[in-house]
């Protein structure tokens, strides 16, 4: 895996490489990279062409400037279209990397910990976790929280509790439906000395339908009828029944909140 990592990133960086080096042969780096710019808007042609008719003592090399610029758009726009996927379909590789990393090193601090503590065993975690999911997945659609509540804590439970509140006062109603679980790891693991601190970060891959109607007309007010796909981080904590409960939610934009697993 770190071999294909590092195989993209050197793809990324010789193509880079080589469009400053054409560029260079043209013009000063301040220059190369207005062009750039000006590329991905395709906006280096349109200019050209209109300084060839300004001067017709100048035509020829107006057009051969617009021609030379026409081609850098062009070639601009070829290179983008190599880049961008590229880029994210190595960003994606080096996510999966990192995530596996992270998953590696829990599982195994969780096997660790159960030597000790059968609380921490790693089965009957991600068993919970997963009936957690459906459980709160279902009883947020239907607007009632209270088959919810031995798998969420007091805070998150309340905070849910008055959201659904401020949806009902306003006559909607979350709707979500073909609920699927896709991927549930956990990728940070926190062992206390108090047992009421200890908690797992699970990274959540889902897929369902998600939208809101008014409870009055069943029109829909936003959302999509089409199932789509997310990604989030979920920390579970261990209540006094030693059992583990939804605390918070985080997206996965926001995992530099997460201190994940290192190696142990």
């Amino acid at each position: 895996m770190k071999s294909i990592v590092s195989i993209l990133l050197i793809l990324v960086m010789l193509l880079t490489v080589f469009q400053l080096t054409v560029f260079a042969e043209q013009s000063s780096l301040g220059t190369i990279l207005e062009l750039d710019i000006s590329g991905l808007r395709a906006g280096g042609g349109s200019s050209g062409g209109s300084s060839g008719g300004s001067s017709g003592g100048s035509t020829g090399s107006s057009h051969h400037s617009s021609g030379t610029r026409g081609r850098s758009s062009i070639f601009d726009t070829i290179i983008a279209l190599i880049l961008f996927p590229l880029v994210s379909f190595g960003a994606a590789i080096v996510f999966r990397f990192k995530l596996s990393k992270y998953a590696r090193n829990s599982k195994k601090l969780l096997n660790m910990l159960e030597h000790k503590d059968r609380a921490w065993k790693y089965k009957n975690i991600q068993k919970q976790v997963r009936t957690a999911y459906f459980t709160i997945q279902n009883a947020w659609t239907e607007a009632n929280l209270e088959p919810a509540k031995p798998y969420m804590s007091e805070e998150l439970l309340e905070n849910f509790q008055t959201k659904i509140n401020w949806m009902l006062f306003k006559n909607e109603r979350n709707v979500l439906k073909h609920i699927q679980l896709k991927e549930a790891v956990p990728v940070a693991v926190y062992d206390h000395e108090d047992n009421a601190l200890d908690h797992v970060w699970f990274y959540i891959k889902g897929r369902m339908i998600d939208y809101t109607i008014n409870t009055q007309t069943n029109a829909k007010i936003s959302g999509d009828t089409s199932p789509e796909s997310f990604e989030e981080y979920w920390q579970f904590i261990r209540n006094e029944k030693n059992q583990w409960v939804l605390n918070k939610i985080l997206q996965k934009d926001e995992a530099d909140q997460i201190a994940f697993t290192p190696e142990n």
